[in-house]
């Protein structure tokens, strides 16, 4: 099974901070990824389990969606790259 495509075919929203919704797509977390790592497994681990997580949702909030990534990194105790995200992505929105 193919999460990055149920996801793509599930058409998930996310809703940004303004208010409008956006159609989720998986290269976008991929991209994202990649800007704190260049280890193509790290990315890989992280994407499959993030996607299973997404699968559950139709609609998800923006800070959601960046909390279920910042914790899904920590799980699999990339702690350097969790922090990382956490400064660039999460810190200014708390």
């Amino acid at each position: 099974m193919d999460l990055a495509k149920s996801i793509t075919d599930a058409k998930l929203k996310v809703v940004q901070n303004d208010g409008s919704a956006v159609e989720f797509h998986p290269d976008q977390l991929r991209a994202t990824l990649y800007e704190f790592t260049d280890n193509p497994d790290v990315v890989k681990r992280s994407e499959i389990l993030i996607f299973a997580q997404l699968l559950s949702y139709s609609t998800i909030k923006l800070f959601d969606l960046k909390c279920i990534i910042y914790r899904t990194l920590r799980q699999l105790r990339y702690s350097k790259i969790a922090n990382q995200y956490y400064r660039k992505m999460l810190s200014h929105e708390l």
